[in-house]
């Protein structure tokens, strides 16, 4: 196949998947049909044209061509291992839209039982309710570990020495160099930060060791600041923050809102970007409350990232780069402006007090998950090289072993976050390619940014249109540049994590007594 013919049918291939998939999460179908899509495509994704695209990326001199062939061979190699399985994929998708469990003679879509259980005020039903998806996480990990052999084999034929070689160079990240300096900050903020829970969790009257993660994940929640949060406002708010900073989201005819609630809709918000910049969605459930306005303008920093990509981008660069750190640091940038407290002050109706202690919830659960994210990582590597040797409560490795990957995760997650994880959830809480990298990474990133704007601009950055400008531009990029490149546009010669860690320990110091 020639490679103009390659990189059109790529295109018009992600274009009728993105449609499909899109089509599923918000509920508009129940069947997804991926594999018909893969198998009208197939051809694209030859051994044939891997080797051919590889040698392009060797020759190539120019640094935009030779990264155009980067992202196209991500893309083939991904596609590759996806061919295979992905009929199983549509299964599991299907399976999961259609699952369901009983209580007390109801119904739940499996979708919608998370939120029920971190909504559920009583510990008691909480923890009988965690125990209803026993059964549909078993049958989701058994697809899992079908799909993730399936990867090591199909990795192997292609010469790669395994899962995580094969993400170390198309990422261009050292893992373990990165699990290294992560691991060092677990260890430094533990006792601080097993503090900090403690005081945390007193307020909805559990002791610490007898906390289950989704018994932080409801603290977290923080009904008690809903209020300040109602959903009539919502959009109010959401074009507000944009409009200060440039961005007029009602008159953005590229990015389409959809705020519907649907039965069968996702309950997470999510952005889809169909066509960039031309076609983008941007898809929330609002039910009332504090996440509804982190979600959407979460998603949002996506939505604004992609729309604003500059159109003469050669497709490639628009979004098939394979780390998605860059585009979670925009998303991060505009999610996290609810715990900062000069933007509270201008977009809700607080108190000084209120404002302090919705703070200190929120960055509590910017840490918690940050920790959460680490561990992640840290399991993953585990996870990936089959590696069982336990670690101790430094996370060094020691002579004995883990009865096996459920028992790991369970260990190593609860270690970080100082709450109880289930082994059931050892599969299915794991994301493709090392995301939780790019979501470390991301968290890294946005602290240096928010810095940049800060020393700019000024507290109240999120006010000024020059800081949108500024993002403006460095969104034209798409998917061009890599994230340490995008460091260095704002005047950083590298990913530097002082600014994310000196955060979170002054937030200790302060609320961990």
């Amino acid at each position: 196949m020639k490679i103009e013919e390659i990189r059109e049918k790529i295109e018009l291939f992600e274009e009728e998947v993105a449609r499909e998939a899109y089509a599923n999460r918000i509920g508009l179908k129940d069947e997804l049909n991926i594999a018909k899509i893969f198998e009208k495509y197939k051809k694209i994704f030859d051994k044939e044209n891997i080797i051919l695209i590889e040698r392009k990326v060797k020759n190539s001199k120019d640094r935009l061509e030779k990264r155009i062939y980067e992202h196209i061979l991500y893309y083939l190699i991904n596609g590759y291992l996806d061919l295979k399985v992905a009929k199983m994929q549509d299964e599991v998708e299907t399976y999961e839209a259609k699952a369901f469990v009983k209580y007390k003679g109801k119904k739940i879509n499996f979708r919608h039982l998370g939120v029920i259980i971190v909504n559920e005020k009583d510990k008691k039903i909480r923890d009988k309710m965690s125990d209803l998806d026993v059964n549909i996480k078993k049958k989701l990990n058994s697809y899992y570990k079908d799909l993730l052999e399936n990867d090591y084999k199909m990795l192997k034929n292609l010469q790669f020495k395994g899962y995580q070689h094969f993400y170390e160079l198309v990422k261009e990240i050292d893992y373990k160099d990165l699990e290294k300096v992560l691991k060092k900050f677990l260890i430094d903020t533990d006792e601080r930060f097993e503090k900090l829970m403690e005081n945390l969790m007193k307020d909805i009257n559990i002791d610490l060791k007898d906390v289950k993660n989704y018994d932080a994940a409801h603290y977290f929640t923080g009904k008690e600041y809903d209020k300040h949060f109602p959903k009539e406002r919502l959009m109010e708010v959401f074009s507000k923050t944009l409009l200060n900073l440039g961005f007029d989201i009602k008159n953005q005819k590229n990015i389409e809102l959809d705020i519907e609630d649907r039965p069968k809709k996702v309950a997470r918000a999510f952005c889809y970007p169909i066509k960039v910049p031309g076609e983008v969605k941007l898809v929330i459930k609002p039910h009332g409350g504090h996440d509804d306005y982190e979600s959407i303008l979460h998603e949002s920093g996506h939505a604004e990232h992609y729309g604003n990509t500059n159109d003469k981008l050669p497709f490639e660069l628009k979004m098939l780069g394979g780390n998605h750190s860059v585009s979670e640091t925009y998303a991060f940038l505009f999610g996290f402006l609810l715990m900062n407290k000069e933007w509270l002050k201008n977009y809700t109706k607080m108190d000084d007090k209120t404002i302090d202690n919705f703070y200190r919830m929120s960055e509590g659960y910017k840490l918690f998950m940050f920790r959460r994210y680490c561990g992640k990582l840290i399991y993953e590597l585990k996870l990936h090289n089959k590696n069982l040797k336990k670690l101790n409560n430094h996370f060094e490795e020691t002579n004995q072993e883990y009865k096996d990957m459920g028992e790991c995760y369970k260990d190593i997650l609860s270690k970080s976050t100082k709450t109880i994880y289930n082994e059931k959830n050892y599969l299915v809480d794991v994301d493709d390619g090392f995301y939780s990298a790019d979501y470390l990474r991301a968290w890294i990133m946005e602290a240096q940014l928010r810095n940049r704007l800060k020393e700019k601009y000024g507290s109240k950055w999120f006010l000024r249109k020059e800081a949108g400008d500024l993002l403006r531009k460095l969104y034209s990029y798409g998917d061009s540049k890599k994230i340490d490149e995008i460091a260095k546009e704002v005047g950083y010669d590298w990913l530097k994590v002082k600014y994310l860690f000196d955060e979170f320990n002054e937030f200790l110091d302060e609320y961990a007594v």
